[in-house]
């Protein structure tokens, strides 16, 4: 027995360790972020210039589409209410079975129009393609289901400007979301990627296209991912790109020049997480050419988004998550701990291992070795004290100052009952939600071994 009580308190100290490590850094990247929050707060006024002066740079919204009957004309809407100048909107109809293409005709009044096709980045064919007669600017291809990577191509081969954002079709954007973005592009000529913030509009109220008020939702299964998207984006995601190690551009809004996306054959149709895939694929192909680049992500422009409600659609959605990881990591192993591709092989690369790959199953072991260990008195409780300080107390501390620094700068609460409920869902997050995505994560791996690698449905409830 006194066998059994080493390996589970070595076991245990390890985790606690791991934890503390991981933690702390998280805590750097808290600082980090804060400076990098506080230095693009200053560069605000610009926006203003730039869409009174004609500085911004002409782009084209993608928009791939499939059965988002229920948010389709909500999301339009809110492209054309954007403070923008040169703007063009790209929908691509993705062989949707519901009554998306229906709903654009009616509401954008779409007419069959003869557009040119660019380039030819997919080789998917196209059914028909429309012009609104209300937005001139915007158009919609019709196309046979071939995945949301293959549209994003196609909408690139129709796209006549040389930035390309990429929207998720339930995805609404802030009036000077775009502008805010687009910044890095005249900032530095060398920059081909630029991503957003992600925000959560669950609970808020959308009228008109517009996110007119933001309130928390009203199940803690929503209140916990707000939370986990405020660290993620405010704290993980911001740092990170201080230290020039940007691996995830989101799907749902993002900026990048179509001849980088064209130089490496564009997003590819078999990985379950295209957005991550594309950025890894852009980072090799510049280092591996010695050409200077940069992909940078930001905390201020804001991009809401409705996530799932229930905990059957939010593992569908956490699983195609991890995989999308494992796959980028696995098909560019060659880049881990690689001097030749700088910071993003010998720390970008690393860091996603441990913290996103090795993290859940050291997190799952370890609560198991203390509830097994506690039941037969193989732990101490000094023990105890200390993986409950470092794992859990130290990880409630960081999300509290995510939430924190996301509120002294962004104001996206202004009831004190929602600032509460943000605060609470730090601890929810904590207890009990966390272990849930480290056991999904764990299935996803499985899966991911097993060549299991479907897409999952997702069940959506609209605006």
């Amino acid at each position: 027995m006194i066998y059994f009580k080493y390996y589970f308190e070595a076991f245990l100290s390890f985790a606690s360790v791991y934890f503390f490590s991981v933690n702390t850094f998280y805590a750097i990247l808290f600082f980090l972020a804060l400076f990098s929050i506080r230095k693009r707060t200053r560069l605000k006024p610009l926006l203003k210039q730039m869409n009174t002066l004609g500085f911004s740079p002409p782009v084209t919204i993608v928009v791939p589409a499939y059965n988002e009957q229920l948010s389709i004309v909500q999301s339009v809407k809110s492209l054309f209410r954007l403070r923008y100048g040169q703007l063009e909107v790209v929908v691509i109809n993705d062989g949707s079975k519901d009554n998306t293409l229906e709903l654009l005709k009616t509401s954008c009044m779409l007419v069959p129009d003869e557009t040119v096709r660019l380039s030819n980045i997919s080789s998917s064919s196209v059914r028909g393609t429309y012009r609104s007669q209300i937005h001139p600017n915007l158009i919609v291809i019709d196309k046979e289901n071939s995945g949301k990577a293959d549209s994003l191509n196609v909408g690139m081969d129709y796209a006549s400007n040389d930035l390309i954002c990429a929207v998720d079709s339930d995805s609404v954007l802030d009036d000077e979301a775009l502008l805010a973005i687009a910044v890095p592009f005249i900032e530095d000529p060398k920059t081909i990627a630029s991503g957003g913030t992600i925000q959560i509009a669950n609970g808020s109220t959308i009228r008109n296209s517009r996110v007119l008020d933001t309130k928390m939702p009203g199940s803690w299964i929503e209140r916990v991912q707000i939370v986990e998207y405020i660290r993620s984006f405010f704290c993980g995601r911001v740092g990170l790109d201080s230290l020039n190690s940007t691996l995830v551009i989101s799907g749902a809004f993002g900026i990048f020049k179509k001849e980088a996306v064209q130089a490496v054959d564009g997003y590819k149709t078999s990985s379950l997480g295209e957005d991550m895939d594309l950025v890894v694929r852009l980072h090799r192909h510049y280092r591996e050419n010695d050409k200077q680049y940069s992909i940078v992500f930001l905390p201020d422009p804001v991009c809401y988004t409705e996530a799932p409600s229930d905990l059957k659609t939010l593992f569908k959605q956490r699983k195609r998550w991890q995989v999308g990881l494992l796959q980028s990591l696995y098909q560019n192993k060659d880049m881990m701990l690689n001097r030749r591709y700088g910071i993003i092989g010998m720390f970008a690369f690393p860091y996603n291992f441990v913290v996103d790959v090795l993290g859940p199953l050291i997190e799952v072991v370890a609560y198991l070795t203390l509830i097994l260990g506690a039941c037969f008195g193989l732990i101490s409780t000094a023990h105890i004290v200390q993986f409950t300080l470092v794992s859990l107390l130290y990880g409630m501390i960081i999300s509290v100052g995510a939430v924190v620094i996301g509120e002294l700068y962004y104001h996206r609460y202004n009831r004190l009952r929602d600032i509460l409920l943000l605060l609470a869902a730090t601890v929810v997050e904590n207890l009990g939600y966390r272990q849930l995505n480290s056991l999904w994560r764990i299935r996803a791996f499985w899966d991911f071994v097993r060549g299991d690698t479907r897409w999952g449905r997702m069940e959506r409830k609209g605006f």
